[in-house]
């Protein structure tokens, strides 16, 4: 058998031949994110490490809120809104996923999954549905951005 370094998650780690203690991870790191997603969970810090004393991969997750989305009016048929992810601490800017959940009539907008003017701080999401997609509707709608940062802390 054979030793071999392997750089994982931002930590370097030495192994022997065995892929099986990094996928065992991955696979945790997948369920929770998905009972997190499922679950709505209003904000999740999930904080994912190799070997070491101080991991430095982090999952953090949360929503703009159905009743407090800060939403503005966006030329002739969209809106737009901020997302502050300061809390995250991240270094970078991280790797960003995200959803608009709502009571109704936000599965005919597009621009939802659009991550615009990223930072490690934050980032803006435009949405388009045609007339009438305006900070009204989507204040009646309750709609909100939900989202998944992945990035590093350290």
């Amino acid at each position: 058998k054979q030793w071999y370094q392997r750089r994982v998650r931002g930590h370097l780690t030495f192994q022997r031949n065995s892929f099986y203690r990094v996928g065992i991870q991955e696979m945790d790191v997948m369920k929770l994110l998905l009972v997190a997603v499922v679950m709505h969970v209003a904000e999740c810090d999930l904080r994912v490490g190799g070997v070491g004393p101080a991991p430095c991969a982090r999952v953090c997750s949360g929503s703009t809120g159905r009743k407090t989305t800060d939403w503005h009016n966006y030329k002739d048929n969209g809106i737009f809104t901020k997302v502050d992810i300061s809390h995250c601490e991240f270094e970078q800017t991280p790797t960003i996923t995200t959803s608009l959940e709502g009571k109704s009539a936000h599965w005919m907008v597009t621009g939802s999954s659009s991550v615009y003017n990223a930072t490690r701080d934050g980032f803006v999401v435009f949405i388009s549905g045609g007339p009438g997609t305006r900070k009204t509707k989507a204040d009646k709608f309750e709609w909100n951005v939900n989202y998944v940062a992945v990035g590093f802390v350290c």
